[in-house]
């Protein structure tokens, strides 16, 4: 049945968030240039079999994580041959294992499973140790395990490719000589499970999604050169089947490359790369079109697009948001959301039939929108 939960704004759920989910990633607002070259890259991967770096840079609150997730939900809809994977990059990591068993932890338990059945059909355990996992034979045993066992064992075999700390008795019972207890370690498991994703089906490719690259800058040298170093290994060890998408949030588009290692930004190249910069006013206006008709009930009764608004006050909340600083999606919302959090019961008990700029100007006379924070 059709979620009505807000028939007296014509919504069918809130329209405004803080963190995106897959319930709102499922769509882009605006962002048509975004979305182009979104759909290339993505297009361009499902056809060809070389690995590639994309770097993304865009400003603070400007939607970076919700194009990320959309491009996962584009991968599971659109491009089924990419297998995509989410994560985010640690506040504090320790090692690259902590960025690797993120990336595990990505996909989920059942799509694991079903990876090692399918490639152990097909080209049986010792193929597997020399075409996979290239000699790692703790990788091979995990996966037969996690693809034959019993559920006891399939469990155990997650938690070593999520290199937790199990039991080395445990471990050993299994035919499993030891952890994924370095970054060596976790580079070849790494490059194992992407050559496992190409030799499934329906997969060719893994898509990894670092968001919040820039993180990297608030750890040590020595981790940096660390964790450029084991992608720019693992990178080398899969030159086929393997997509990383690196995202940034800072000031200046150069500056992310500062963050990387030479020897990634040779591997990155003149690949296509993604940009999201502050919108222009008009853009602003697209973007909150397009945000509400994707939450709206299907009633042939909307008095405007802009409805609850009237359209100067969407234009008057755009400004007021832009004299706050740069015009971004989450600005935006912020500002809308709060004028639209206090007529909401004035609307629906049929106080007011619409909001108007003097409407929105009070709001914000009473409460002060802050500048959004940043990290």
């Amino acid at each position: 049945m059709l979620d009505r939960r807000y028939p007296h704004l014509h919504f069918r759920e809130w329209p405004f968030w803080k963190v995106p989910d897959d319930t709102v990633s499922r769509f882009m607002a605006d962002r048509r240039q975004v979305l182009e070259e979104v759909h290339l890259i993505l297009r361009g991967l499902s056809r060809r079999d070389r690995s590639s770096i994309h770097p993304m840079w865009a400003w603070f609150g400007a939607g970076k994580s919700h194009t990320l997730r959309h491009i996962c939900h584009l991968c599971r809809t659109q491009y089924r041959e990419l297998l995509p994977a989410y994560t985010e990059f640690p506040r504090a990591p320790y090692s690259f294992i902590d960025l690797y068993a993120l990336l595990v932890q990505a996909l989920d338990w059942d799509t694991l499973r079903k990876l090692c059945m399918e490639v152990l059909r097909k080209v049986g355990r010792q193929q597997l140790n020399r075409q996979v996992s290239g000699g790692f034979w703790e990788f091979t045993k995990a996966v037969e395990l996690l693809g034959m066992g019993n559920e006891e064992h399939q469990e155990i075999a997650t938690a070593w490719l999520r290199a937790e700390r199990i039991h080395l008795a445990t471990l050993r019972s299994l035919g499993i000589a030891r952890r994924i207890e370095t970054p060596d370690d976790a580079v070849r498991a790494a490059s194992s499970l992407v050559r496992l994703v190409a030799l499934s089906q329906p997969y060719s490719r893994l898509v990894w999604i670092i968001d919040e690259f820039q993180r990297i800058a608030t750890c040590k040298s020595r981790l940096r050169a660390e964790i450029n170093t084991c992608l720019h290994s693992m990178f080398n060890a899969c030159p086929n089947s393997l997509s990383l998408f690196l995202s940034f949030s800072v000031r200046m588009q150069e500056h992310m490359f500062a963050l990387l290692s030479q020897e990634v930004i040779d591997r990155i190249g003149i690949e296509r790369r993604i940009i999201m910069p502050p919108l222009s006013q008009e853009e602003a206006r697209a973007f909150v079109e397009e945000l509400f008709q994707e939450f709206r009930t299907p009633d042939k009764a909307l008095p405007s697009p802009m409805f609850p608004f009237e359209d100067e006050c969407v234009d008057f909340v755009i400004g007021v948001a832009e004299k706050k600083g740069d015009l971004t999606p989450r600005s935006i919302m912020d500002h809308l959301n709060a004028v639209l959090d206090e007529a909401d019961p004035l609307i629906e008990k049929g106080e007011i039939a619409v909001i108007t700029s003097e409407f929105a100007r009070q709001v914000f006379k009473r409460r002060p929108m802050e500048e959004v924070e940043q990290e």
